[in-house]
């Protein structure tokens, strides 16, 4: 999900920019990670001395939850409460081996940690500016760190093995939001507010080229993001109904996606690369307010194929795992699975007592999550073979608050990398449901979003609201 962009997400925008698309939700345009406008990661090694708070004595139930509502089939034990951040933890990132854990906090720092410890490995300081998600982005191989975002309109790249900084990649004038590591990291893709997007060489921190083109500077956000076999890249944002595709060797121009009437709010690669799906605003084109998906070719930019039959916009979509379906969530109060290859409506799945907002597939593709309700509060966990509902978050008939205490709209929905678990978290709580029976197994205490499943499943670490983050032990691991 993920903003792939995500993931991928993993991702919100600003909100005054997501009213001005009239929407109370927040888009998934492709990549790993995009920051607000505001503020900057930046800076030198810091020392401050500060580690973990082990503590292994209870489930982590929460106190707000009443024991009569919650069948616990298993116990999270808390590995490590990571001290030190003296501003709320906004970000969390484990490196892709999951050695490494890193977070971004209000207070401009970010801090490199222990994953199998809660040790403090090393703090990045320095930044100009308080950015509201503090993006940290991990290269595919681990070894190096981008931070980025704020007033000095720099992307830093750091060794995270000694955390020193590596370079200061210097040339975007205005604040950067979002950054891209090519599949094999030997290049990062920089993305600015109304700016066009600078490829980087990671080794030496040199400027490669510059991707220039008008629909590029009129993007509020600007979004670059690889294909997983890092033979396309695609430059997406808010603003605009067109995007663009490059070939991010020769930083040559591929196509230009066009034909959605108004602001694209979703654009994802499939698993493989080799497509890319967008969706967004049709009117005035349609004259109504139906929604379409456009699945376009990623090497040549052609029009593979349309998907229609939402009534009103669509908010959010993904592939599943495989590749071979689409789902798409929408304000009509549907999501549809739709067949990749054939272009065929699968199922459409009702039961939301308002839009919906988010959705992921399992790992396996056999499961669905949802968001939806008319305040968000609400996540579901379908069958794709049946298209029925196998439970709902908060449990019919009972109040949010008493189950669950999800008194905030629920931001995100993930499964455990082996699907046999989904987390739900909120800005207040963090949630548990055993996917094989659809049992609520626990509320994580003094969690809230964001959460994290460490690349082996093994890990959960979760952020709090004291300015704190986490460690969990995940049972059966």
């Amino acid at each position: 999900m993920m903003f792939a962009l995500n993931p991928r997400k993993q991702l919100g925008l600003l909100l005054s920019i997501t009213a001005m698309m009239t929407l109370m939700a927040l888009p998934r345009l492709s990549g790993p990670w995009f920051g607000s406008l505001s503020g900057s990661l930046s800076g030198s090694l810091s020392g401050l001395l500060s580690g973990p708070s082990p503590d292994s004595t209870g489930p982590g139930l929460a106190a707000s939850t009443p024991a009569s509502h919650v069948l616990q089939t298993a116990r999270f034990r808390k590995r490590a409460t990571l001290l030190g951040h003296t501003g709320r933890v906004e970000a969390l990132v484990f490196s892709p081996d999951g050695q490494v854990l890193a977070t971004g906090s209000k207070d401009r720092t970010v801090k490199l940690w222990d994953a199998a410890t809660g040790q403090l490995r090393t703090t990045l300081t320095g930044r100009k500016g308080w950015i509201a998600d503090a993006p940290v982005v991990f290269s595919p191989n681990g070894r190096q760190l981008a931070t980025f975002g704020g007033r000095d309109k720099t992307v830093k790249l750091w060794a995270v093995a000694t955390g020193e900084l590596s370079f200061d990649l210097v040339g975007h004038k205005k604040s950067v939001s979002a950054v891209a590591f090519s599949p094999d990291g030997r290049t990062l893709a920089t993305g600015g507010e109304q700016e066009q997007v600078r490829l980087w060489d990671t080794a030496t921190g040199q400027l490669k080229t510059t991707l220039s083109h008008k629909n590029i500077s009129q993007l509020f956000i600007v979004i670059p993001s690889f294909s997983s076999d890092g033979k396309s890249l695609l430059v997406s944002g808010l603003g605009k109904n067109i995007f663009t595709v490059w070939d991010p060797e020769t930083g040559t121009l591929r196509a230009v996606l066009s034909g959605h009437g108004g602001m694209v709010l979703n654009a994802v690669f499939s698993p493989d690369g080799r497509l890319i799906a967008t969706s967004g605003h049709d009117y005035p084109v349609t004259e109504s307010l139906e929604s379409s998906v456009k699945v376009w070719d990623a090497r040549t930019g052609v029009l593979e194929r349309e998907l229609t039959g939402h009534k009103d916009t669509i908010i959010d979509l993904a592939f599943s795992s495989d590749g071979t379906m689409l789902g798409t969530a929408s304000r009509d109060q549907t999501v549809k699975l739709w067949d990749v290859s054939k272009g065929e409506l699968l199922k459409t799945l009702k039961g939301s007592d308002g839009r919906f907002f988010r959705l992921a597939f399992s790992p396996d593709a056999q499961m669905l999550a949802t968001v939806d309700g008319s305040d968000r509060h609400a996540a579901k966990l379908w069958s794709v073979e049946t298209g029925n509902m196998k439970v709902s978050i908060p449990v019919t008939g009972y109040k949010t608050e008493l189950l669950l205490g999800h008194q905030y709209a629920i931001e995100e929905v993930i499964f455990s990398p082996d699907g046999k678990l989904l987390m739900a978290w909120s800005r207040n709580m963090v949630t548990l449901l055993d996917t094989a029976d659809g049992t609520f197994i626990v509320t994580l205490e003094n969690a809230r979003a964001p959460a994290i499943f460490s690349p082996d499943g093994r890990t959960l670490a979760t952020a709090a609201q004291d300015n704190t983050a986490a460690l969990w032990d995940v049972p059966g691991k």
